[in-house]
């Protein structure tokens, strides 16, 4: 069964749960406050998760990996979410990124420019 994401109409508490795809867009109750929550798009990772010994040791507690690395170039980041990461958004200098309305959840270093 797949994992989807609902959002409470009242409180805003994000909660995810396991539904069969014909169920995917039945209203659900929020678990915070017992109101409506309704399905949301779900964001998903794209970091690989591999990381040297030094960045295991440095990210107790977290994934270790990196949301988004960006070489070059721009990017916009509107209304998203990133979670359990080391890093969100990793760029190299020159890059350009703009975020609006995006949350980050149990993430250590937000955002961290690299010289490459």
């Amino acid at each position: 069964m797949p994992l989807y994401e609902y959002k409470c109409v009242e409180c805003g508490e994000i909660t995810e749960r396991l539904r069969r795809i014909e169920s995917a867009d039945d209203v659900t109750q929020c678990k915070m406050c017992g109101a409506q929550s309704e399905r949301i798009m779900s964001t998903f990772n794209t970091g690989s998760g591999r990381q040297s010994k030094n960045e295991k040791d440095k990210s107790a507690g977290s994934s270790g990996a990196t949301g988004v690395k960006m070489e070059g170039g721009s990017a916009s980041f509107i209304g998203g979410e990133f979670r359990n990461l080391q890093t969100g958004i990793s760029l190299a200098k020159g890059a350009k990124v703009s975020i609006k309305d995006t949350k980050f959840k149990n993430v250590a270093e937000v955002i961290k420019v690299t010289k490459e």
